[in-house]
């Protein structure tokens, strides 16, 4: 019976430890999402951590929640875990998401400078254009006044 036990503790704590590392994960990838979201994540999070926290002080008090079979323990750990993996996935696809909008942005800036480029260029021989055509009207001007005074 005590090996029973132990068997049901080690299930429990490395549960307990991948439960763990997939919040690591769940953190790491909250960084790269927007404020809304990344709130609501951290939240989640937070109680996800809790309740892990409570599953190992129970674990390593004796207390572990194995009112039932080690295989009813290790659904409820398995479907945590797996809850925990949605989390992780709809983080990384945010990721993604984000991903590409970042790209999407950089090529709208890259073609708003080649744009003013344009428009600078354009501007500058407007410049010189109407400098040559000032040039051009007092010639012209100066043309007149002297046929006039002939």
């Amino acid at each position: 019976l005590s090996k029973c036990e132990d068997a049901k503790e080690a299930i429990v704590l490395s549960n307990i430890s991948e439960a763990k590392d997939l919040i690591q994960q769940m953190k790491l990838e909250m960084r790269t999402m927007p404020g809304s979201e990344k709130a609501e994540a951290a939240a989640t999070i937070q109680k996800l951590e809790g309740m892990i926290e409570k599953a190992e002080s129970e674990a390593l008090m004796g207390n572990a929640p194995m009112s039932g079979s080690a295989e009813e323990s290790k659904m409820r750990t398995d479907a945590a875990i797996n809850k925990l993996e949605k989390g992780t996935e709809r983080l990384a696809r945010t990721k993604e998401l984000m991903a590409e909008m970042e790209d999407t942005g950089t090529d709208i800036m890259g073609t708003l400078a080649e744009n003013r480029e344009k428009i600078t260029s354009a501007h500058d021989k407007v410049k010189v254009a109407k400098g040559e055509l000032d040039k051009a009207d007092n010639i012209t001007t100066r043309m007149g006044k002297f046929w006039a005074n002939w």
